[in-house]
């Protein structure tokens, strides 16, 4: 039969083992989550630009279909005008 102290040295290192082992791990997942938390406002800031970009695209296209909506009247009058000559 063991001695209660050698026993309770035993556990404690073990414990203590244990202790080192989840702090190492909560340490990993604390930097793992800010890494993340960085690549996430990164994302945000191109998802920023890119919505940017589709409403500047967006207002082009629409000032070209009124352009041609107006070349395609002017174009309509001028064979109107065509014709009856």
């Amino acid at each position: 039969m063991q001695e209660p102290n050698v026993d309770k040295k035993a556990q404690l290192r073990r414990l203590e083992s244990d202790l080192l082992i989840l702090q190492s791990d909560f340490r990993k997942n604390e930097r793992k989550k800010i890494d993340i938390q960085i690549e996430l406002k990164k994302i945000k800031h191109e998802k920023d630009i890119l919505t940017s970009n589709i409403q500047t695209k967006e207002a082009e296209i629409k000032k070209i279909d009124s352009n041609q909506f107006v070349i395609n009247e002017d174009i309509k009058a001028l064979k109107k005008k065509i014709n009856l000559l």
